[in-house]
């Protein structure tokens, strides 16, 4: 076995590093060149699959449980378009008991409590908006009947969630929209610039995700992190050395999906 044996844009699983370990090759111990000196990282690096779920070893904490109550102005909005997409992809329908709103979980369920008339209706959360300053929820048209604001245009509401889902009901792969993140934290020509930086990841209990690109290139990543831990791991990658502006954050479908 030589180093071009080495796949090319691969996660590195502990199947091939038991592999390459079991087949005794040494001349990852040589120091003569850059990619010898990667293999020998990568016979050191103890990658995860399963087990590095939820970035770091910290993972008894659970999701927090729906807490959200809100007051402020409700509006309502339509489109001209029959063919309008929703901000999760979904096509924009006047007569569903939907609303946008600038930052729930899309697929939350939310009752809206109109404060002048008493009126309450449930709505589910597919879009986003509105962006008016004072406003908290616009409306499709059948919630603003179901809620006695349509020919207002505007209320006074008070919002309660009554579901959240733990995967965003989206269309698209986005960073946010499948409820779990990637974070690519660099690529690097040099081996022990990596070696290094993977070092400080695992003393913070972080489980980072080594790549090999183009054979020779090391990317290191924060796979399968939650949305609702999304702060917090941000937060730690900052006091390691790690600037938000400088992290790609890239959507994941749930790993506990088949």
């Amino acid at each position: 076995m030589s180093t071009s044996d080495i796949p090319s844009s691969r996660h590195l699983s502990a199947p091939w590093l038991d592999f390459l370990k079991a087949s005794g090759y040494t001349g990852f111990m040589k120091t003569g060149n850059s990619t010898a000196r990667f293999a020998c990282i990568l016979l050191l690096v103890v990658t995860t699959t399963m087990t590095g779920l939820c970035a770091s070893d910290d993972t008894a904490d659970t999701p927090p449980a729906p807490s959200y109550e809100m007051k402020g102005i409700a509006s309502w909005y339509t489109s001209d378009r029959t063919d309008s997409l929703t901000a999760n992809g979904e096509i924009f329908d006047p007569t569903k008991m939907a609303a946008a709103h600038k930052e729930l979980t899309f697929g939350t369920l939310v009752e809206i409590h109109n404060m002048d008339n008493g009126k309450r209706a449930t709505v589910r959360i597919n879009d986003r908006g509105p962006y008016v300053d004072g406003r908290i929820i616009d409306l499709t048209p059948e919630a603003a009947r179901a809620t006695g604001m349509y020919e207002s245009g505007i209320a006074p509401v008070e919002l309660t969630i009554i579901y959240e889902p733990t995967v965003p009901e989206s269309q698209y792969n986005r960073a946010g929209d499948t409820g779990w993140y990637k974070l690519q934290l660099g690529v690097f020509s040099n081996s022990r610039t990596a070696w290094n930086i993977y070092q400080k990841l695992v003393g913070a209990h972080f489980k980072p995700t080594v790549e090999i690109i183009d054979g020779s290139l090391i990317r290191l990543s924060i796979r399968w992190v939650a949305a609702y831990r999304l702060d917090r791991t941000l937060s730690t990658l900052a006091s390691l050395g790690f600037a938000e502006a400088d992290i790609l954050k890239k959507g994941e479908y749930s790993p506990f999906e088949e």
